[in-house]
């Protein structure tokens, strides 16, 4: 959060001073990605302690369909939980995990007009845009990761906080906001040790390509948290977790821990101390200064991979995969096997965008359909 100065990061800092701020949320493990956002919904990362290889995916596709599966299953397979997943981009990194589909993913402009209607899921769970995974830029997404455009990532942290704070749910709300890992910077607090979840791996031996026993917090993380039953400008001490959201979860709602890791971890819900609602939340929130849509301008030329480079590197191998599950999903079964065929022949990033971009308008099609019908 001291990366940035409070005027140039407007809504975040809004949101920090006007609720609470966890000041010792720390990644799940000291790793990449997937498996930091797959312990957000299960609590684990079912022993995945790298990001996949083209190579891996393909054969885990291949040979294991529904998903990335965990033994004590996620957010998304408990029967007794309502729940939502919305996508500011195309591509769906929850899409990857068990019990979560193509067609479960809701496009984010319907958001707001969703919050206006009941019932509103009782879990409802975010993921930005992307931007230019091909490239490694992530330019024009607002994931706010590293070489994009953080304001990006700043509008659609507004639009999520006033879609809720002028919904009828405002009242019953509680929004975490918080990043899956730390992108590489400098932190000078040292990750504790963590428990281990326990759960029995139900994936192939080869997702735990270190032996990482997922006893080890990985760096912090900033982590905001926003309800009208939060006093106001709270500094939270406590230990957190990407565990700790479906420990929120599961002491609201009453559900079972579905691994060792969110039995253990704090749940955010004792920070709505308040006797009643606040009527003084801000209804609107200020708009990052100067920003005009585009990205800022580099300091200095970023080396951008050449159309024939390989696409085993960065995360597109783990993009790449979600493209094939949409392609999959919105394909007849007899298309199955020359669907594999074609990702697991793909070489170069040129090939990659070209089946990236076949797959999001199938998908952009399938979307719009969808929203006309009755």
């Amino acid at each position: 959060m001291k990366c940035y100065a409070p005027e140039q990061l407007p809504v975040l800092t809004a949101l920090a001073r006007e609720f609470a701020v966890c000041d010792q949320w720390f990644s799940s493990l000291p790793g990449p990605t997937w498996p930091n956002r797959f312990f957000v919904n299960a609590a684990s990362a079912g022993g995945l302690d790298h990001s996949p290889s083209m190579t891996e995916i393909v054969e885990w596709e291949a040979n294991l369909e529904g998903g990335f599966r965990f033994e004590g299953g996620t957010l998304f397979t408990q029967p007794q939980l309502s729940w939502a997943v919305y996508s500011a981009g195309g591509l769906c990194i929850t899409q990857a995990m068990q019990g979560v589909r193509s067609h479960d993913i809701r496009p984010f402009d319907r958001f707001a007009s969703d919050l206006q209607e009941r019932p509103v899921a009782q879990y409802t769970f975010i993921e930005p845009n992307y931007g230019d995974v091909v490239n490694d830029s992530y330019a024009g997404g607002n994931s706010q990761h590293p070489r994009d455009d953080v304001r990006k990532g700043e509008l659609l942290i507004k639009a999520t906080y006033e879609a809720i704070r002028n919904s009828p749910v405002w009242n019953e709300s509680l929004l975490i906001v918080t990043w899956d890992e730390h992108g590489g910077f400098y932190d000078h607090v040292t990750p504790p040790p963590a428990p281990s979840p326990g759960d029995a791996r139900v994936m192939p031996a080869a997702v735990n390509k270190y032996g990482f026993t997922f006893q080890q917090y990985g760096v912090r993380v900033p982590a905001v948290v926003v309800s009208p039953w939060i006093a106001r400008n709270v500094i939270d001490h406590r230990l957190y977790d990407h565990a700790s959201v479906p420990a929120t979860v599961e002491s609201l709602f009453g559900l079972a821990p579905m691994t060792q890791r969110d039995a253990n971890a704090n749940s955010v819900a004792p920070l709505a101390t308040l006797a009643s609602p606040r009527t003084d939340c801000p209804e609107r929130l200020q708009v990052p200064a100067d920003f005009a849509g585009a990205p800022a301008p580099e300091q200095q030329p970023l080396k951008r991979p050449a159309p024939t480079d390989s696409v085993s590197e960065g995360h597109l191998p783990s993009f790449l995969h979600l493209a094939m599950r949409t392609d999959l999903e919105l394909s007849q079964p007899t298309e199955r096997q020359a669907i594999l065929a074609r990702v697991k022949a793909i070489q170069t990033r040129a090939e990659a965008e070209q089946y990236m971009r076949d797959v999001s308008q199938r998908l952009d099609a399938f979307r719009a359909g969808s929203a006309t019908k009755p």
